[in-house]
């Protein structure tokens, strides 16, 4: 090339350059101008899936915190991941309170894809939020099925949550988290013979209570010990010994202690079932009446706020489980009264728990008839 054509060359380049840096400032103005706005868009439909969220309609809800995660998904990572959890937060809600599992999975893959924008060393509150969150979906999915693949999925994604939520630096995070655990383990303790799963569930639940009682939160609190008593008493069935009955007994009079029934009547109420179903299952083993009676006592204060009006699924339960200790008392004691009372509880049971609309209750509650 000439040297004259190549100072041509550069010349032009050197316009043309120019001419791009002018253009720039008005490009980078306009994607500015552009990016306010989507985020403008997305507030909006995070608006208005907020108000449907506060009248539990959180089908739409999610479709609402979608469209506003499309609105800024290429524009700001954080702000992507905000409404892409909220959305799958909201999946999540509508899943566990329909009762359709297709809405928990995808709650799942919306939760995975959250965790996309976050990482444990940029964002290490958000990413264990997000993990604890996605774990929380995962035990409500896998409680629901038959396998153990959810349910591992879970504690795997409550362990993560745990490498940021030390005890230390932030022991309620730690505390709840590790009771969310504590559950995965016995649920998956419920599908095992051994007992090596629901021994880290009472671990887990005893190393939560440590916790929440130095900080004081008596609600938390009491459901870890409601929790373990029920974990337990799985545990004493398994055993030879009646020690874990005992000590299930115990959290569970523990947690009356703060589910008060002026207070938090269906809290007290379904305590009240546990501690009786603990106390049958000592009484039984023990062949002790005096427990039995203590299980009765439990059973009938229950049914002083889970009545057959209010309650009838719960209420029936409890009869159906009030037959069974009193016909052990009857037994025991060859109490003809005793065993009648038995099975009145029985067939109280019966007028709820029909053939046509609940046949595996039903059917519980004529094997109960039967012993009665």
């Amino acid at each position: 090339m000439q040297e004259g054509a190549l100072e041509a060359a550069q010349k032009i380049h050197e316009q043309a350059k120019a001419r791009v840096g002018e253009l720039s400032k008005t490009v980078d103005q306009a994607e500015a101008d552009l990016k306010a706005r989507r985020f403008e868009f997305a507030e909006v439909f995070g608006d208005s899936a907020k108000t449907y969220e506060i009248s539990f309609s959180y089908q739409a809800a999610a479709q609402d915190y979608a469209k506003a995660y499309e609105q800024v998904e290429k524009w700001d990572d954080h702000e992507a991941w905000f409404y892409k959890a909220a959305e799958a937060q909201a999946l999540s809600a509508h899943g566990s309170f329909s009762g359709d599992n297709a809405f928990l999975v995808q709650a799942v893959a919306a939760y995975e894809k959250a965790l996309t924008y976050v990482s444990r060393e940029n964002s290490p509150r958000q990413w264990a939020a997000t993990q604890n969150n996605l774990a929380t979906t995962l035990s409500t999915l896998g409680e629901r099925e038959a396998g153990r693949e959810d349910l591992d999925k879970a504690a795997a994604a409550f362990d993560q949550a745990l490498s940021v939520y030390t005890r230390d630096a932030n022991p309620d995070d730690w505390a709840s988290t590790l009771g969310n655990l504590g559950t995965v383990y016995w649920r998956l303790g419920q599908r095992e013979n051994g007992t090596t799963l629901l021994d880290n569930a009472v671990a887990s639940f005893r190393a939560a209570l440590e916790v929440q009682v130095s900080k004081k939160l008596p609600l938390e609190w009491a459901a870890t010990e409601n929790n373990l008593g029920i974990v337990l008493s799985e545990l004493g069935e398994r055993q030879a010994t009646s020690d874990s009955f005992r000590a299930a007994i115990e959290a569970h009079r523990a947690a009356l202690t703060e589910y008060r029934r002026e207070r938090g009547p269906l809290d007290w109420a379904l305590s009240q079932v546990n501690l009786g179903a603990a106390l049958f299952r000592l009484g039984e083993r023990e062949q002790d009446v005096p427990t039995l009676e203590q299980a009765v006592a439990a059973y009938q204060a229950a049914t002083e706020e889970m009545t057959r009006e209010r309650a009838p699924a719960q209420w029936a339960t409890i009869q159906n489980n009030l037959s069974s200790a009193l016909e052990s008392i009857g037994q025991i004691n060859g109490d003809i009264a005793t065993l009648q009372r038995a099975r009145e509880a029985a067939e109280a049971a019966l007028t709820v728990w029909t053939r046509d609309h609940a046949p595996a209750s039903w059917a519980n509650g004529q094997l109960t008839l039967g012993n009665a």
